[in-house]
């Protein structure tokens, strides 16, 4: 079992579900999440909506009473539209101006991503002084979500160091 003090800013690289199970009971604020899309079900085409339920029963347990729950992230691009941001390694990024936005409009302190892919929503919540814990199986996504944190951070810092 995790300590939530342990888990601020962390990326665990290991299975959603396994992972979800050791973070305690109602400790987490908003959960964004647009899970994997390269998982076919039995015939070969789409995804396997068993899959998931798993991440969904844990996904209950560990948030507040009052959480957020932003799922298929992805498809809030529809609704408004983002400058197209540097290409990365990912398959499907999606913009961190738009995880701001949904992080920003509420109170949220941990937000959790289970499905963190290259660390978009880590940056997101970093850029408004919150916290993040992004779970990831890949351990190349893993190591590109470091990196791309690393290098947001660097571009944060500079830009509170430009004058007003």
């Amino acid at each position: 079992m995790y300590e939530i003090e342990n888990l601020r800013d962390l990326f665990i690289c290991g299975d959603a579900v396994q992972e979800m199970q050791k973070i305690p009971d109602r400790s987490i604020d908003l959960i964004i999440t647009s899970p994997p899309y390269n998982l076919k079900n039995s015939t070969g085409n789409g995804l396997n909506p068993g899959y998931f339920l798993p991440t969904y029963e844990v996904i209950y347990l560990i948030a507040k009473s009052d959480f957020k729950l932003v799922e298929h992230a992805n498809s809030f691009g529809d609704v408004w539209e983002f400058k197209q941001e540097m290409k990365n390694e990912h398959p499907a990024p999606f913009p961190v101006a738009l995880i701001e936005r949904i992080i920003s409009s509420t109170n949220a302190k941990i937000i959790l991503d289970p499905f963190m892919g290259s660390g978009t929503t880590a940056i997101a919540a970093k850029k408004l002084n919150r916290n993040f814990i992004g779970i990831e199986i890949s351990p190349e996504y893993c190591e590109m979500s470091k990196k791309r944190l690393a290098c947001a951070s660097q571009n944060i810092q500079r830009e509170l160091l430009l004058p007003l």
